[in-house]
């Protein structure tokens, strides 16, 4: 398997994207603002504040058409050395 130089950057890029979702509400899946009975436009995220010790993540990809959804199986080329360092390094500082 090939080796793929990784700046920090990148990594830091893929920790954030790992522990932050964000949904976007809007046209049919619109916020219910129940005070003001109206629906509204907004996001919503999901934050991990820390990390557990032992992490799995699952990339379920996904490609979809008119067609329908089809499951992608291409490799992905993923930094996981320098990211388990990176992740050990955020683990120790706290």
């Amino acid at each position: 398997m090939k080796d793929y130089v990784v700046e920090l950057t990148d990594v830091y890029d893929i920790f954030r994207k790992a522990c932050i979702t964000t949904e976007e509400l809007c046209d049919n899946n619109q916020y219910s603002c129940e005070p003001f009975l109206s629906f509204n436009d907004a996001s919503r995220e999901v934050s991990f504040e820390k990390l557990p010790m032992i992490m799995i993540l699952q990339l379920g990809r996904f490609s979809t058409t008119t067609s329908g959804t089809q499951k992608v199986n291409t490799y992905l080329p993923t930094p996981l050395y320098r990211f388990a360092l990176f992740l050990c390094k955020m683990l120790q500082d706290g």
